[in-house]
């Protein structure tokens, strides 16, 4: 199945949900890092946001996406690692591995815009 999605860059417009948490780092998700990467810690703990966003128009791709980061380090300098990430609309799924190599999965949110995010099926 051919999925055609908008050419690079995405000038994206919406609104979105974050919240930052230090997590004890056993249960932290574990990205994929390149080599001599790590994630950092501080005091046993893995910083970790979580984030909602709406996408609408004018956006060349209107949808809806969930995702986690965490805070990792490589030669001293902090970068970002994204372990998790859904979306809800195959061409941003398809670009986001094809352009950027981000790990997008397919999902079905539920939105209530402006008032409320709900996630379903997500996981913990």
């Amino acid at each position: 199945m051919d999925v055609t999605y908008p050419p690079e860059p995405w000038h994206l417009t919406g609104h979105c949900l974050i919240g930052v948490f230090l997590v004890p780092a056993a249960a932290a998700p574990a990205p994929p890092l390149p080599t001599g990467a790590r994630t950092l810690t501080v005091f046993g703990r893995t910083i970790v946001a979580t984030a909602f966003f709406v996408y609408e128009r004018p956006s060349p791709l209107t949808y809806n996406e969930i995702m986690s980061t965490t805070v990792s380090v490589r030669r001293l300098l902090p970068f970002v690692s994204i372990p998790f990430i859904q979306v809800d609309s195959p061409a941003s799924r398809a670009g986001g591995r094809e352009l950027w190599a981000i790990p997008k999965e397919l999902n079905r949110f539920a939105v209530r815009r402006l008032a409320e995010y709900t996630a379903k099926a997500v996981g913990t």
